[in-house]
Order: structure tokens, then C-alpha cells, then sequence
């Protein structure tokens, strides 16, 4: 498959991923009656679902892969922008801490100089 094919693939899974999150959210108040009324299953699904699913510090949950799925778009398969948004945004780090973050993965020196340059210039664009 080309580039342009499997990033149409990836991006469509936002789209299906929020329609996902507002199907479980509209569905809450049913599988509270139902975990009530002690409905074999209910309060697992409800679990699952609801308080996993939708909390975004629960690694995995959709609301994450959403996230990540907006990243991902937003990005647009530019290293400055998914540093960035990944970093500064996601993390909720400041620009000087995403750049000592990426300075310290690994020991690639030289990439990630020029990483973390790039990174700078891309937040530059965003503040102007």
C-alpha cells in the first residue's frame, strides 16, 4: 500500500473512535439501570467502557487513542510537529523540558540536536 493510502487508513479511525466515545457516553445512563436492576455483565461493561475507556489516564483508552489519533492528523507526519504536540502538548511539558525529554532518549546526539531545532522553530510557528 502507498504512504497516502495507510495515512487515509489511520485518520479514518478518529472519526470512528468519537463517534465511539459518544455511543458509550449516551449508553452510560442505560448500563447504570442495568448494573442497578443486577443485570449479568452490566457493571463490567460499565467498567470497561465508561470508567477505562473514557478516562484518559487509563493507558489504552479511547479517549488516549484519540488523542493520539489527533496527533497523529494534526502532525501531519512532520517530526517538529509530533515532538511538538506529543511533548509540549500532551505531556503538558514546557518547551525546555520536551527538548531535555528528546535530548535524553537515546544516544542518537546529532538527531536529536536537530530534532529538538526543529521542534523550537515549529513552536515559533504556533505562538505567531
Amino acid at each position: 500500500m502507498s504512504v497516502d493510502t495507510d495515512v487515509a487508513m489511520v485518520r479514518s479511525l478518529e472519526g470512528l473512535t468519537r463517534d465511539l466515545l459518544k455511543a458509550i457516553e449516551a449508553a452510560k445512563p442505560a448500563l447504570e439501570r442495568l448494573e442497578a436492576a443486577d443485570y449479568a455483565g452490566a457493571g463490567w461493561v460499565r467498567q470497561q467502557a465508561v470508567s477505562d475507556g473514557t478516562d484518559p489516564q487509563t493507558a489504552g483508552s479511547l479517549v488516549s487513542i484519540l488523542d493520539a489519533l489527533e496527533m497523529f492528523r494534526d502532525s501531519r507526519g512532520e517530526e517538529a510537529a509530533w515532538d511538538y504536540f506529543f511533548y509540549v502538548d500532551f505531556l503538558a511539558n514546557g518547551l525546555g523540558e520536551a527538548a531535555k525529554t528528546i535530548l535524553d532518549n537515546d544516544s542518537q546526539d546529532d538527531k536529536n540536536i536537530k530534532r529538538v531545532e526543529a521542534m523550537r522553530q515549529f513552536a515559533a510557528t504556533i505562538a505567531a
